[in-house]
């Protein structure tokens, strides 16, 4: 006799929706990395753009 089972439909959506959640996660945090990198090297090029020496400073 075939035993069916009927929470199993349901624990594969379930499990799937977690795997989706994480992969969704992953997608997001490696947004958020490049931008806060890309956000550093912008304000790091504006600030050596801008920079002038000061008198104290060793001119070369």
């Amino acid at each position: 006799m075939l035993k069916v089972s009927h929470t199993k439909p349901l624990h594969d959506a379930t499990a799937q929706m977690a795997v989706d959640a994480q992969m969704q996660r992953h997608k997001w945090l490696s947004l958020q990395d490049a931008a806060t990198l890309m956000a550093d090297e912008a304000r790091m090029q504006n600030h050596t753009s801008t920079h002038r020496p000061s008198p104290y400073e060793k001119i070369m």
